[in-house]
């Protein structure tokens, strides 16, 4: 069995990196409702109204190339200082947007941050060079002073720089087009947006190129590299053909086409380190198809759903837009399932990380966190609160970036093992929690109780004595190699159904590696272990199942009365 690819690469992968997409991606991702607002007017307008059609020509230019540079310059400058660095910002993207003819969304990711960052630099030093009840005046002027400084500098030296940058790119992404090795950069994108630098490539890099490539095109096909569901839907449809939790990928696979959060996907390619060579071969080819009936959109769309996609496209290029994408989800397929038959299916490698836990002050709210905090973690914490809602709790569940979390005891954070890193530093005193998949919704349940104390843990337990003191009847699963974590949620399912039938059991796991073989105890495991280890056929009661989370076998015992 593989390595999960977890255990191979460095935990802290690029955090600096990461902060540095994050924050571009942040810039723009909170303004592609414009997009959305375009094409909504576009699509009234096509049934045949010509005034409007006219008034939109004028109405999109001014969308594109001066209130989407402006809103993205004044977030930039929000985000570093909350109080006057988007009126600092906002001038100095004037000048980006006056130095061009052509859309600065790059200009104004770079001008924006910048022109905040110096004003909050000068004005710690000029604060301590006057008296006390100055503030206001000191911070007032600097800020002025400082837009009228950056919006001259962007119209006079940093647009012309940008412009000379993006014909340059646009010029060779174009001779990419035309010597059909666009497919190539797939070696970069695919791979990237595993360790989820999705949002940061599309927004921080594809898009700002793309937007420029519309000017002159009218559409262009960056916009579909990145959110091409292609790859990740087929490595969903290989693992429900040949994996075990079948209605769980079949619903991930459901929000991954529809719902365009492709971040569902990313789990399964961590665990399975040869599948990135499937996501890869995918990528390749629906780009190449895409380049080769030259399909392209006619503006960047957020999340990647199927169903915008098609709205963003033009008719004549719909028939390529499919193509590109059922091509690329069965070369993902093929080649992921190649893989998988391969894979032994002994344990369940969505295991989740057991931290230590914290419990100094009660916890009142929960935070499922992801890099954007709109995709995967929204799921995941709508997932946990309807379960939680189940029981009668009253915890306030919720979902953000990982990047705004707030350093407080009363909340539980649970974040993917890749953000876990970044997690730490932002909020030291909180109590943070790791789970692979956010949809492992029985796995993520009996993490968060056990981080609440609401359940023990399954290690610690001792033999539990009935109210006429005798011993409960004891029932272990096996484990090996440390994988434990299937055997955890089964711990739960079994306990479901005993209690379904008004039975009580002492359940426990146990490694291999530490056994100590009990004729009183029912030890259960799943087949490929016995296989495994051959000697365990000698214990004198074991339950021997295909897999450990199906509790078909234990309801057959219980109903027939055998256990």
């Amino acid at each position: 069995m593989s390595r999960k690819l977890s255990e191979i690469i460095p935990k802290n992968n690029w955090p600096g990196l990461r902060k540095v997409g994050h924050q571009l991606s942040q810039m723009l991702m909170p303004h592609l409702s414009i997009f959305i607002a375009l094409a909504l007017m576009n699509l009234i307008a096509s049934f045949g109204f010509e005034a409007l059609r006219v008034f939109l020509d004028s109405l999109e230019y001014a969308l594109i190339s001066y209130l989407l540079p402006l809103l993205i310059g004044y977030t930039g400058g929000k985000q570093i200082e909350p109080k006057r660095g988007g009126t600092i910002a906002g001038i100095a993207t004037i000048g980006m947007i006056l130095g061009t003819t052509s859309p600065q969304i790059i200009g104004a990711m770079i001008v924006g941050p910048l022109s905040v960052w110096s004003y909050v630099s000068i004005r710690k030093h000029c604060l301590q060079a006057f008296k006390d009840g100055y503030e206001m005046l000191v911070t007032n002027i600097v800020a002025g002073v400082m837009g009228a400084i950056w919006c001259l500098v962007a119209l006079f030296f940093i647009s012309p720089i940008i412009n000379t940058l993006m014909e340059r790119i646009a010029i060779l992404i174009t001779e990419l087009i035309h010597l059909n090795l666009l497919p190539l950069v797939s070696f970069v994108i695919e791979p990237l947006k595993i360790f989820f630098f999705n949002n940061t490539i599309n927004h921080g890099v594809l898009t700002p190129i793309g937007l420029s490539m519309v000017e002159k095109t009218g559409q262009s096909i960056l916009f579909l590299l990145e959110t091409n569901p292609g790859p990740g839907l087929g490595v969903l449809l290989a693992y429900y053909r040949y994996g075990k939790k079948k209605a769980q990928t079949g619903g991930a696979a459901l929000i991954h086409l529809i719902g365009g959060i492709h971040e569902v996907y990313f789990p399964y390619v961590l665990m399975e380190p040869r599948l990135f060579i499937a996501i890869i071969c995918s990528g390749m080819t629906g780009t190449a198809i895409f380049n080769w009936f030259n399909v392209g959109l006619k503006n960047p769309i957020s999340p990647g759903s199927l169903i915008l996609m098609v709205a963003s496209t033009p008719v004549k290029e719909l028939f390529g837009l499919f193509l590109g994408i059922t091509l690329s989800t069965f070369v993902s397929f093929e080649v992921a399932q190649f893989f998988l038959k391969q894979k032994k299916w002994e344990e369940s490698d969505l295991n989740f990380e057991e931290l230590p836990v914290r419990r100094n002050q009660e916890i009142t709210r929960i935070i499922v966190a992801c890099d954007a905090g709109i995709g995967s973690s929204a799921m995941g914490a709508s997932l946990l609160r309807r379960s939680l809602e189940q029981e009668g709790s009253k915890l306030i569940v919720d979902y953000q970036s990982v990047y705004t979390l707030e350093n407080r005891q009363d909340t539980l954070v649970v974040v993917h093992p890749q953000l876990k890193q970044i997690a730490e530093k932002k909020v030291p005193a909180t109590q943070i929690i790791t789970i692979e998949n956010f949809l492992e919704t029985k796995i993520l349940h009996q993490r968060v109780k056990e981080a609440l104390g609401i359940s023990k843990r399954i290690e610690t337990t001792s033999y539990q004595v009935s109210q006429q003191g005798a011993l409960l009847p004891k029932i272990v699963f096996l484990y090996a190699n440390q994988m434990r974590g299937s055997q955890t949620m089964a711990i739960e399912l079994w306990s479901q159904k005993a209690q379904h039938y008004q039975r009580i059991f002492d359940f426990q796991k146990e490694a291999i590696q530490t056994l100590n073989p009990n004729r009183e105890t029912i030890y259960v495991l799943s087949q490929s272990l016995m296989e495994k280890y051959p000697e365990l056929s000698n214990l004198a009661q074991k339950i021997v199942v295909a897999d450990i989370l199906q509790v078909a076998d234990f309801e057959t015992l219980l109903e027939k009365g055998e256990i």
